[in-house]
């Protein structure tokens, strides 16, 4: 291999390193009532993604904002009507990774279906911290520009959280971590809805590629002396 050639491995896998590979925050654990999937495809509207006994959650997108960003709710707490929800502002240049947890109960009439808090059952607990959360149809509808995924449209209509009358109400821990829905209920065409933008994971590189890294650093080394001792070299007597 020419030195020219092992110059060009070496960069490439310098690129990668600097580069590294798309991290995203990740959920460390949640509770038996939550199922984590993929983010469904389609129009999702009421009676589309249905269940009477689980909060679905899924990823949508990593963003990072380009401008100030005003949320429902920022920091830990409950929130259990719009007048203890804590409105703040995420700052522009924030790396955020979005969450939206989706509970729709079976069938379109108007029985309802609660859902509650039982040894962490509706718990989600996140590497990184929460920086905010839509829960209003407003919040939620305003912010699907910005975090909803490829290739999936919410409804307009019929989404959020209420309060009042039908008890919903989440928590957020001291360590901002944990989103814990204490109570979820859904009547009739409602679907509660529930957006959490946590902090992004900052990209690092496997660890593999740092020693790829280094094995080409120490070949491009080698290779450079060699020549260097082959430059230097006296040349043979001729007889």
């Amino acid at each position: 291999m020419t030195i020219r050639s092992l110059a060009a491995v070496l960069l490439g896998v310098a690129c990668l390193v600097l580069a590294a590979r798309d991290a995203s925050a990740s959920i460390v654990s949640s509770g038996g009532s939550i199922a984590i999937q993929t983010a469904p495809s389609g129009t999702l509207t009421n009676d589309t993604l249905e269940s009477s006994t689980l909060v679905r959650g899924w990823f949508e997108k990593t963003v990072t904002l380009t401008s100030n960003l005003s949320v429902s709710h920022q920091g830990s707490g409950t929130v259990s009507s719009n007048a203890s929800a804590n409105g703040g502002t995420i700052s522009s240049g924030t790396r955020l990774d979005s969450y939206l947890f989706h509970f729709d109960k079976v069938g379109s009439s108007n029985a309802t279906v609660s859902l509650t808090n039982s040894g962490g059952s509706l718990s989600v607990t996140f590497s990184t911290a929460i920086q905010g959360v839509f829960f209003s149809q407003s919040g939620l509808n305003g912010s699907d520009a910005t975090f909803g995924p490829g290739g999936l449209t919410y409804s307009g209509a019929n989404r959020g959280v209420e309060f009042g009358s039908e008890n919903d109400n989440f928590t957020i821990s001291s360590d901002l971590r944990t989103i814990t829905f204490n109570s979820l209920t859904v009547n009739g065409s409602k679907m509660d809805q529930v957006r959490v933008l946590v902090l992004g994971a900052v990209s690092t590189p496997e660890p593999g590629t740092w020693a790829l890294f280094g094995l080409g650093a120490l070949g491009l080394a080698f290779h450079v002396r060699s020549r260097r001792r082959a430059a230097r070299k006296p040349p043979a007597c001729m007889a």
